[in-house]
Order: C-alpha cells, then sequence, then structure tokens
C-alpha cells in the first residue's frame, strides 16, 4: 500500500510539473520545458527540473504554448509549405540565407543546370528553366527548401567577325532540406508489416531534361527491411525495373500511398505504391 501511494504521489508531482511548464511543439514532437529566452535565431529552453540550458532553432519550432495559455507561434516554420509528391515542386522555396535552414532536416544535395540552344535566347527564360528543375528534383526527394550555395549564370557573348560565341546557361547546386521528416514508426503502422507493393506510378527525370517523364506500371516492390539512417527511412528491397538498386528512401506518404525516391545513372526517380 505505501508503494503504491508513493507511486501515486509522484506521478501526481510529475504532472503537476507539466502542468506548469511550457510546452514548445517542434516537427519531432512536443517538449515540456521552462522556456528561457526567444533570440532572432533560436529558443533557449531547460527541460522540467533542470537548470542545464538547451537551445534549438526557431526553423525547428511551430509554436509555444506558455504555462499561463499563450501561445505563440512562429513564421519560420509556417513559411514553408507541404510536399505531398513531384507535382508539389511550386511549393519548394529557394533560398541563399544560410539562417533559412538551420535547424532544419537535410535530405541531401541536388544540382541543376539550363542552357539555351541558340546565342540569342533569353537569359531569363533560361535562368527560370534551371530553378523549374531544381524544384522538381526536390519535390521527388521529399524536402520543402532548397539552400543554393552555387549559382552560376553564363550570358550571351557573341562574337560577330569570327561568329562564335557562348550560349547562355544557368547552372546551380546547393543542400535540400525539410522542415518535417515522414514518421518512422508511423509508416510501419500504415504499411502493417507488408513485405509486397504495387506500383502505382513512376517518375523519372533526366538532367538534361525539361520536365518529368510519368508513367503508370505494374511493377511489384519486395521489401525486405526498415531502417532508420539519420533520421530518413531506408527501404531494402527488390524493385521491379531497378535491378541494380536496393536501396530506397521514402519521400513521403499519406493514408492510402508512398512514394520512394532513388539515383540511378544520373537519373532521379519518384516511385508511387499503394500501401
Amino acid at each position: 500500500m505505501k508503494r503504491l501511494l508513493a507511486s501515486l504521489l509522484l506521478l501526481f508531482v510529475a504532472q503537476y510539473a507539466f502542468a506548469q511548464a511550457d510546452t514548445l511543439f517542434t516537427h519531432t514532437g512536443k517538449i515540456p520545458c521552462t522556456v528561457k529566452e526567444i533570440t532572432p535565431e533560436t529558443v533557449r529552453y531547460t527541460h522540467v527540473g533542470e537548470e542545464l540550458i538547451n537551445t534549438v532553432y526557431r526553423n525547428a519550432v511551430q509554436k509555444i504554448v506558455f504555462q499561463n495559455g499563450r501561445v505563440q507561434t512562429f513564421e519560420e516554420a509556417t513559411a514553408l509549405k507541404k510536399i505531398s509528391g513531384l507535382h508539389d515542386f511550386n511549393n519548394v522555396t529557394v533560398t541563399q540565407l544560410e539562417g533559412d535552414v538551420k535547424g532544419l532536416f537535410k535530405v541531401g544535395d541536388i544540382s541543376s543546370a539550363a542552357q539555351s540552344a541558340t546565342l540569342l535566347s533569353d537569359m531569363g527564360a533560361v535562368r527560370d528553366r534551371a530553378f523549374r528543375k531544381i524544384k522538381i528534383v526536390a519535390a521527388m526527394m521529399g524536402a520543402n527548401i532548397v539552400y543554393l550555395t552555387q549559382q552560376q549564370t553564363v550570358a550571351n557573348n557573341i562574337y560577330l567577325r569570327n561568329s562564335y560565341g557562348n550560349t547562355p546557361g544557368t547552372y546551380l547546386s546547393g543542400v535540400v532540406y525539410t522542415n518535417q521528416l515522414p514518421s518512422l514508426e508511423e509508416f510501419k503502422s500504415r504499411t502493417a508489416g507488408k513485405s509486397e507493393f504495387q506500383v502505382i506510378e513512376k517518375a523519372s527525370f533526366k538532367s538534361s531534361s525539361n520536365d518529368v517523364t510519368t508513367y503508370p506500371s505494374k511493377w511489384k516492390f519486395k521489401l525486405r527491411e526498415v531502417k532508420n539512417e539519420n533520421g530518413l527511412i531506408i527501404l531494402d528491397g527488390d524493385l521491379q525495373g531497378a535491378s541494380r538498386y536496393n536501396k530506397f528512401r521514402v519521400a513521403s506518404f499519406d493514408e492510402k500511398f508512398f512514394y520512394i525516391y532513388y539515383e540511378e545513372k544520373g537519373v532521379s526517380y519518384n516511385v508511387k505504391l499503394a500501401i
């Protein structure tokens, strides 16, 4: 009886402590804490019952519910739009500010190039094509923001007497991020231990192309293992049509479908499968 009363007392104390705490909502869960300071880049807090100060970037914080009931949301987190599939590529944000991606999850590296076939092409159109291509690949990867680390533009350079010159082109490279990774536990719950899945649609994008090639498929995907690699959901299995490749990353999923991403011989693939 004494042990039971002691346990109940500890539970009551813990619940009371949490009730008196602030709650920090991040992209990975919620943290009962005491918020100490909010700066232009970070939120500093202590865990309940501790004095050690922790720091999280504002980009990773959705909102804070203070113990007095006041709620503070963060524009940094809500400004990024959700990517459900490659067709949401227009929702991808491109930035050259490193601060825009602090606290976000790195998905991978990316590059894009667009070059005109003639010397007299419009530079603006060529540049727009390069940005469109990098957004498409980012969406295929399940990312919603691209941090550009390099941007190079080759302008028209015509030398009329000898009739030679450089055709205009734009070359981009960077790192892709997301503000919310797919949940491994939720993915396992939705797939319910299945080992074989039906492919609904396959999309491919070559670096030399200007658009995605999408076509229906009757292929099968046989799953052997689901792994967590640095927060990313990695599937080990066999996909018909990708015989030399057996490692795929889950880009996104919903109630009915999930999408896997992989690269092979310079081509990006996004495959839609039924759950």
